[in-house]
Parts: structure tokens; C-alpha cells; sequence
């Protein structure tokens, strides 16, 4: 971080470091692409669709909304020792309860999937997903939405283009995030303003439980997916 201009054909290892690009648009800009907003991921999963099928049906799921309030872990390095680089991403677990009773009480007859480890936090009236990230790509399709961290989640929701709310702690969503979701931190609304960032605040996503459901009820599902740059 010493030099003004790092050259690296990987972003992490580039200048989207300095924080202003989304990492859509410095992959490009790596690799002489023009980029464009309305780009987005594509992950293939769909011979996925079967096994993702069978496990609803094991529990009996027919509706069901995705959650996921904690990660950083890589689960294909998964030993079940908890290792997260960046754990002020986490939303706090207390008000992650709060978020799942009030869904609960909206949404009475969808159930609600946890889509986290098997040792980072478990919630009452959930359901723990232990398929395989490809799988958890597949099941977000047919999800009737979803609210989670910057984490897979997120990611995913720009490649099925589903739309979700996602609660931001240390990382910008003008670099990992998507407009077509309602993106929530507790000191901007809803323009990203870098003088009111710092990623060392555990503030950030102490977005109140109420304030998410009721964006996720407000929620344009004909936005297209676009990569947030403001």
C-alpha cells in the first residue's frame, strides 16, 4: 500500500485495495475489459437442482427465505475450528434472533433456512443447511428472498438474481455489494458516504431487526441486478 499504483491481475492484490472500484470493475479494468454496471457473476449449478430437491423434501419445505448473519469462513477448508479474518461483518446474534422472530411472525408459512457452518451460531425456529455451497447457490433460486452479511448470500443473489436486504459491517457495498438489493448500514441510508465509514466501527451493522423486515418488504423484485457504485 505504499505506492498510488499497484498492478496485479487479482484484485485483492490491485488497486481495488485503495477502495474505490467494485471488484466487477477492477477485474476488468485488470484485464482490459470495458465494464459495465449491469455486469454480473454466472455460476452454473443448475444439475444441482435434484439433490437441492430431495433436501427440501427431507424437511418437508415447500417455502422457505434464506438467512445468513455470520461467515468468513472458507468451507472448503472447513476442519470445524472457527477461523474469520474479518469477523465485524457478523451481525450480532441477539438482534440476528430478533430478524428471524420477526420473519417469522410476516411470513408464517415460509420456513426459514440458516445458511451458516455448523459452528458459527444456530437460531430457534431455523432450519441449518448443511449442503454444499454449489447447492446453496441452487436453493437461493426458488428462495422467496433472503437477508444476510457481506458474505455468500450476497454473492450469490447477483448470479440468481434474487433480491434480498444485506447488513454491511466492514466492507464497502460500493466494492462487494449489488443494487438490485436493499443494502443497510447503521450510519448511511441509501447512498454509501465514505466520510461516515470506517471499518473498525462494530457499529456498522447494528442495523435494527425492525428496519430490515420492513425493507424487505419494499423491495422492487423487477430491479435489475447491477453492481452498486454509490
Amino acid at each position: 500500500m505504499a505506492s498510488d499504483n499497484i498492478y496485479y491481475s487479482e484484485p485483492y492484490k490491485s488497486n481495488f485495495q485503495f477502495g474505490k472500484q467494485h471488484i466487477i470493475e477492477s477485474y476488468c479494468n485488470l484485464h482490459d475489459v470495458e465494464f459495465d454496471v449491469n455486469m454480473k457473476p454466472k455460476l452454473y449449478t443448475g444439475h444441482l437442482q435434484e439433490n437441492v430437491k430431495k433436501w427440501l423434501d427431507k424437511y418437508n419445505i415447500e417455502k422457505y427465505i434464506l438467512v445468513q448473519f455470520s461467515g468468513g469462513q472458507s468451507p472448503i477448508a472447513y476442519n470445524g475450528q472457527y477461523t474469520n479474518i474479518n469477523p465485524n461483518r457478523n451481525y450480532q446474534p441477539f438482534l440476528a434472533q430478533q430478524v428471524i422472530n420477526l420473519l417469522k411472525e410476516e411470513y408464517k408459512d415460509t420456513k426459514i433456512i440458516d445458511c451458516t457452518l455448523p459452528n458459527e451460531p444456530s437460531y430457534i425456529n431455523t432450519i441449518k443447511c448443511d449442503l454444499h455451497w454449489t447447492e446453496v447457490h441452487e436453493l437461493l433460486k426458488d428462495a422467496e428472498t433472503f437477508v444476510s452479511i457481506d458474505s455468500c448470500l450476497n454473492h450469490f443473489s447477483a448470479s440468481t438474481e434474487k433480491h434480498g436486504v444485506v447488513i454491511w459491517g466492514s466492507t464497502r457495498w460500493t466494492q462487494f455489494g449489488y443494487s438490485h438489493n436493499k443494502n443497510l448500514q447503521f450510519h448511511m441510508k441509501n447512498e454509501w458516504d465514505e466520510t461516515k465509514f470506517m471499518d473498525s466501527d462494530p457499529r456498522n451493522n447494528m442495523v435494527e431487526p425492525k428496519l430490515i423486515i420492513d425493507e424487505l418488504k419494499k423491495i422492487d423484485k423487477t430491479k435489475p441486478v447491477a453492481c452498486a457504485t454509490n
